[in-house]
């Protein structure tokens, strides 16, 4: 997308593109269409599930774990396109 702009030499098209931003965790959600940071799967860096705390279930923690599957660009990508196809937001 480009805004135009009439100049006395013509008409200019401006563009620009977000390269950073920062957010807190429930906006950080949003943004990346992913669930929020107390849901399951939603940590940013890992595919875990996470692990409710036994007080309440509306906290997750990630313990440390040698077997963690870090999220890289293309399982992103992956995820996204299986939550357009299927209609449901997946890890």
């Amino acid at each position: 997308l480009g805004i135009t702009v009439n100049t006395p030499s013509g008409k200019m098209v401006s563009k620009a593109r977000l390269l950073m931003c920062t957010v807190d965790l429930p906006a950080r959600a949003s943004v990346l269409n992913m669930k929020q940071f107390n849901g399951k799967w939603g940590c940013t860096h890992c595919e875990d599930e996470g692990v409710p705390r036994p007080t309440t279930h509306l906290v997750r923690n990630w313990p440390y774990s040698t077997t963690s599957t870090p999220r890289t660009h293309e399982s992103i990508v992956r995820n996204a396109r299986s939550a357009l196809t299927e209609n449901d937001a997946v890890s």
